[in-house]
Parts: structure tokens; sequence; C-alpha cells
């Protein structure tokens, strides 16, 4: 099932970063896992849809993308949506 969040951190260089997800939890994100062709990168702040996966370190986004402005509105915080 995907969910939404918000990149809290990603660096470039490295190509890795942090995902938060809608309770809170940080999730490992690297490059590999972001759909799409070419260069691969996120912004902090960032709104994504993502799938969550086990792996031998406990969970982490994969399938990443970057959320539509619709996903982006479903999945406001009703204070983010009377800022708008």
């Amino acid at each position: 099932m995907r969910q939404q969040g918000v990149v809290k951190w990603w660096n470039n260089k490295q190509g890795w970063g942090f995902i938060t997800d809608s309770s809170g939890q940080d999730l490992l994100v690297r490059h590999d896992r972001i759909c799409g062709d070419g260069f691969k990168e996120l912004r902090s702040g960032e709104r994504v849809s993502f799938e969550v996966r086990e792996g031998a370190r406990g969970p982490y986004a994969a399938a990443v993308e970057r959320a539509t402005d619709d996903e982006a509105a479903s999945s406001a915080s009703p204070s983010d949506r009377r800022a708008s």
C-alpha cells in the first residue's frame, strides 16, 4: 500500500536520505529506490508517495515518487490546507 510523506533531508553527494511518514517514523531512502530515469534526487520538504518495505536493518522507503498536487492536498494537515 502506498503512503504519503515528506523528505526530511537528502544528500545528493551520497545519494540517500530520510522520509518522514504520516505517523512520524523516519524511513531510509536511497537513490535507487526513486522512480524515474536519469539523475535521481529529492529535496528537503518535498512531498512524496512511497511503499514501505522491510529490510535487514528495518523498514525503508521504496518505489518513491514525487506526490502529485492531488496527493499532496489530500495528505496535508488541516492547518496546511487552511494556509492555502
